[in-house]
């Protein structure tokens, strides 16, 4: 089990199908959820080498147990058809809601709020499988030889420290940040309320999510011929993003800053060709603040991840 994990959407995602897989809110009421059979996580599997290189047996290698799913299982493929399938990346952790499913769910009082909005699970506490059946993110573990679940702790050690969590600090690629939603020189800030670009991951599941937010990709992929000739969308004929609105489910307004009118600075994260004044996603992370630290705002919740 990987208490972070980054995934290919479309798919199946990890554990397998953990979208349809139940829990969290719907009407205001807890529903029912399933906990992720071991095949979903993948089974772990051997190769019989000794036997060919010691034993003289005869056929090809092959795994045993035959593997059905795995980690990344069907990474890179996306949907769509050649020339005009595409992917993107999504990065999943517990997200420490605001109205975690797994407190409400569980009998003994395992999960905890804490003062800075983690979720903890109390091991000494922690009995039955309600607390991983009721996240509709699948993100606490149930460990059958326990009896109980675990997940992550949002590296609270750390965070108590002023030190930014491990994730973060060791991503090379500057894709996460955090920080405290209220610290207006923040990262997090700025991505969430400022700038806006920032969304919810499923907030229907109903558990208002106030830490993790995740940055989509701001435009869809060129739609090109077989010869690879690339051709417009006739959507971009009307100043709309191309296949913004499928692939991020949102819409963006993509003029330029100067003229929203007041409605606030826009940022582009990639190529928007249709903002000939924005800078480059490279030359916006230098505005944001060092990975390996974090302000100190403890009256506000804390904003653990972002991907962009």
């Amino acid at each position: 089990m990987y208490w972070r994990n980054v995934e290919t959407a479309p798919g199946i995602g990890y554990p397998r199908n953990w979208v349809s897989k139940g829990g969290g809110y719907k009407g205001g009421e807890l529903q029912k959820g399933k906990v992720p059979a071991m095949i979903d996580y993948g089974v772990p599997y051997e190769f019989d080498y000794a036997g060919r290189l010691f034993e003289g047996k005869k056929g090809r290698v092959r795994p045993s147990p035959t593997p059905r799913t795995a980690p990344n299982w069907d990474e890179d493929q996306g949907a769509g058809e050649y020339p005009n399938n595409s992917f993107f990346y999504v990065p999943r952790m517990c997200n420490h809601c605001a109205k975690p499913a797994c407190l409400e769910a569980c009998p003994n009082d395992a999960p905890k709020r804490e003062q800075d909005g983690l979720v903890l699970i109390h091991l000494d506490k922690a009995r039955g499988r309600r607390t991983a059946s009721a996240c509709p993110y699948a993100k606490p573990y149930f460990n059958p030889l326990q009896n109980k679940a675990n997940k992550c702790i949002g590296c609270f050690p750390r965070i108590e420290k002023g030190v930014a969590t491990a994730c973060v600090a060791q991503c090379v690629g500057r894709a996460m940040h955090v920080g405290f939603i209220d610290d207006v020189n923040s990262s997090v800030y700025k991505l969430v309320k400022q700038w806006k670009v920032a969304l919810p991951l499923h907030p229907e599941f109903g558990t208002e999510l106030s830490m993790c937010f995740y940055v989509p990709p701001v435009l869809g992929p060129r739609k090109e011929d077989s010869q690879g000739n690339v051709f417009e969308d006739p959507e971009d004929s009307t100043g709309s993003s191309r296949n913004c609105s499928a692939r991020c489910r949102i819409r963006r307004d993509h003029s330029p800053p100067s003229a929203r009118k007041g409605q606030g600075t826009g940022v582009r994260l990639d190529g928007c060709a249709d903002w000939a004044s924005q800078r480059r996603h490279d030359d916006l992370a230098d505005d944001l603040k060092p990975r390996g630290a974090i302000g100190a705002a403890p009256s506000a919740p804390l904003i653990a991840d972002f991907h962009t």
